[in-house]
């Protein structure tokens, strides 16, 4: 089992994204990043607002979402509402990382991204401050080139699950129990 460091220090992967909503894939990610890195901890860090204007629900909602979603994995995963404390709400990636890095020091982190963002990596605001900062934790997505060993994560998308959701479509089994429940009971995505 991964302790944290008799200094308290933890092993924190930093999970970013839309999760507009979080689905299967989202869960395969914290789980696969726990069983097979060296980390202590996955911390779900939903966008609270996107910095190219992409329309997202409600960003309580989707914290909310986060929450059932990290609960899964008890006291292994959580979630920061790190962006939402940003002024404006939109925040780049290094940003983000250096607010959480400088809000716990006295823990190490390592950033979670999809192998279909690795190309575009550079074009990043101060990639190379960012990869300076964090060990990059790589996850093979469908569709995109695998970096590495490892499996793709499965093929879904919140997209998908949007438009099945407006058009008044199940989405168990693509999303947590819990999270279906709450889209279905709320009416979130049906718009």
């Amino acid at each position: 089992m991964a302790t944290a460091g008799s200094s308290g220090q933890k092993r924190v992967a930093v999970f970013g994204g839309s999760f507009n909503p979080p689905h299967m894939g989202h869960v395969y990610v914290v789980a696969h990043v726990l069983a097979t890195e060296p980390i202590d901890e996955v911390w779900m860090v939903p966008t609270c607002k996107h910095p190219f204007g992409k329309k997202l629900a409600p960003y309580e909602a989707r914290y909310l979402m986060c929450g059932m979603v990290a609960d899964l994995f008890g006291e292994r995963a959580r979630v920061s509402d790190i962006e939402a404390r940003i002024e404006g709400g939109a925040s780049w990636t290094v940003d983000t990382i250096a607010r959480l890095m400088a809000e716990n020091s006295q823990n190490s982190f390592a950033l979670v991204i999809g192998s279909d963002l690795v190309g575009e990596l550079d074009r990043w605001k101060e990639a190379d401050r960012l990869r300076e900062m964090v060990r990059l934790i790589v996850i093979n997505r469908a569709g995109a080139p695998a970096e590495g060993p490892g499996p793709q994560i499965p093929d879904v998308s919140s997209s998908w699950i949007r438009d099945r959701l407006r058009q008044g479509e199940s989405v168990r089994g693509w999303v947590p129990q819990e999270v279906a429940e709450a889209c279905e009971r709320e009416g979130w995505f049906r718009q």
